[in-house]
């Protein structure tokens, strides 16, 4: 390949790309891209005059070197037990005489709650990512460098949020089930009738 790499996906990030991709790969620009919606400006960059690539290339280069060796560094303070030593550490579980608790309720159930019951389970970092501005919330808020543009931004948020919980018209609704099983082969008991295979 003679040309550029760019790198995403659920099961990747920047410390995997600039330790172990991107020495892997000399032959052109490798960069990791967090999502889609960042993947045109990078693209751009890659594909724009050789001067400006070559500007650009450097920048990631310098970047992961960084990065490459605090991955290093925080590698080298690992100590990990011998295979021995850990199967010596077992921990001494006894099952004998262990009763697993029964679900209050068993068979598929349907729940619908609140979106005013719902909102204390959010996980606004996404959110602030979304808006590339980097920190886990809440602590995002006081952050020195973007704490009040994410300050401002998660207020609008909320404000639109309770629009949404007064307007009515978005609900939520899930389903979880829980079912007997029995048997060396898995078998799931439905509504408490008749086994089925399961895998």
């Amino acid at each position: 390949l003679k040309i550029p790499l760019l790198i995403g996906g659920a099961t990747t990030s920047k410390a995997h790309t600039a330790s172990k991709i991107a020495p892997e790969y000399q032959n052109r620009a490798t960069v990791y891209v967090s999502d889609a919606s960042r993947a045109v400006n990078v693209a751009a960059s890659l594909l724009a005059d050789n001067k400006h690539y070559e500007n650009y290339a450097k920048e990631i280069r310098e970047e992961y070197a960084l990065i490459r060796t605090r991955v290093d560094a925080r590698r080298e303070k690992r100590a990990f037990l011998a295979l021995s030593d850990a199967r010596a550490n077992a921990a001494a579980l006894d099952w004998s005489d262990y009763r697993p608790p029964v679900p209050a309720e068993i068979g598929v159930c349907e729940i619908a709650p609140s979106l005013t019951e719902l909102t204390p389970y959010i996980d606004w970092t996404p959110f602030f990512m979304t808006w590339e501005l980097a920190g886990r919330y809440p602590a995002i808020l006081d952050d020195e460098v973007v704490g009040e543009a994410a300050t401002q931004l998660f207020a609008d948020a909320k404000s639109r949020l309770q629009w949404l919980i007064d307007d009515g018209r978005l609900t939520a609704a899930g389903v979880y089930g829980f079912c007997r099983t029995r048997g060396r082969r898995l078998r799931a008991d439905h509504d408490q009738g008749a086994g089925r295979p399961v895998g």
